[in-house]
């Protein structure tokens, strides 16, 4: 269920009173289990925060919502000490990120960013300029030990479970599609043997385990006025949760998935855009500033074909599931989606050789 509006004892434990108004309170976003509310209608606030987001964190998703915010917390500190512009998180009355309702509900609550973000960019500059941020992020974070730091979801970016998930769903078969769906279960399989014979794939456990964001996609990014400084132009790496230890093949993967087409996993063309591709990679590379392991950058042309077949499998298996996971209009959305996802890794295959002997940043 929905709230309304923000409990009085969490907005008391943040000390968030004199942004709490009739007209200064707004529920924003959609999301199914998540609440979040935009306190105040501008200027300065307590903790000199101006504008602030609460948010009740999602505990059927983020089990452990202490370590999550240590993650969070610890990420914003190594950002902003080493020059970027980074999610501020306040403390509540007993000096610590988290609060707890009446319900026994978690909350948290940081700065507002103020700027716009871009669901999927219009052009090749857009991308250069998120993939530019994701990598510049991921730079930032390369002294950290990632094994200090908590897993928030396990296996979050893996294929081998999306594929054993599959499988489960198709042995179970729960709602009776699987017959009908053949085809496309022939088609995933061939997309995931395919990907599994390439030479990136084989040198996958040689990649270095670093702090990955796992979720850089366009509407992670604010562009415009962050951080406290003012300086228009700043982007800010926004949505800290699933931040934890992986590859940059993550992030790398989720930019040229989301970034290399011009609409999102609805558009039914999917088609894959090698430009857009190319901008998200170099891109990246340029913002990561600094020098890259062979093993990865060798890596790099294959990265966005590995998370788009991940989530193709998803769809599927959601799909054959009865929909039980991802938001749908109509029975058959989830089967459009992986159709879409499809068409998309088999135009990534197509270009593979391309992005290959793609010249990058000397870093």
């Amino acid at each position: 269920m929905f709230d309304e509006s923000p409990p009085k004892e969490i907005v008391d434990q943040f000390r968030l009173a004199d942004l709490v108004s009739d007209d200064s309170v707004e529920r924003v976003g959609e999301g199914h289990v998540n609440s979040t509310f935009l306190l105040g209608a501008g200027g300065d606030g307590p903790q000199g925060s101006g504008r602030v987001v609460l948010q009740r964190i999602n505990t059927d998703v983020f089990t452990d919502p202490d370590g999550l915010m240590s993650n969070a917390v610890a990420v914003s500190d190594l950002v902003t000490s080493a020059g970027g512009s980074s999610l501020r998180f306040l403390m509540s009355d007993t000096d610590a990120p988290i609060a707890i309702d009446y319900d026994g509900r978690s909350w948290r609550a940081y700065r507002h960013v103020p700027g716009h973000c871009h669901s999927v960019p219009a052009n090749l500059d857009e991308v250069g300029v998120v993939a530019s941020a994701f990598g510049r992020f991921a730079g930032l974070l390369t002294g950290a030990k990632a094994a200090d730091f908590h897993m928030t979801i396990e296996r979050f970016h893996d294929l081998d479970r999306r594929v054993e998930d599959l499988e489960a769903v198709i042995a179970l078969d729960p709602v009776g599609r699987v017959a009908e769906r053949a085809v496309d279960l022939e088609r995933a399989r061939d997309l995931v043997g395919r990907f599994q014979a390439l030479d990136e794939w084989a040198a996958w456990p040689e990649l270095p385990i670093r702090l990955a964001h796992h979720d850089a996609k366009a509407a992670n990014v604010v562009h415009g006025l962050a951080g406290t400084d003012g300086v228009a132009g700043t982007t800010t790496v926004i949505d800290l949760d699933t931040v934890m230890a992986g590859t940059i093949m993550s992030d790398v993967g989720e930019l040229v998935r989301s970034c290399a087409r011009l609409h999102d996993e609805d558009d039914p063309a999917g088609v894959f855009i090698q430009e857009r591709a190319e901008a998200a990679i170099v891109g990246f590379v340029s913002g990561w500033g600094q020098p890259m392991p062979d093993a990865e950058r060798l890596a790099l042309p294959a990265a966005g074909l590995w998370a788009t077949i991940q989530n193709a499998i998803r769809f599927l298996a959601d799909h054959l599931d009865g929909d039980c996971y991802f938001s749908v209009s109509a029975p058959d959305h989830n089967l459009r989606r992986f159709r879409s996802m499809a068409i998309q890794a088999e135009g990534h295959f197509e270009a593979l050789d391309h992005l290959r002997r793609l010249t990058l940043p000397n870093c």
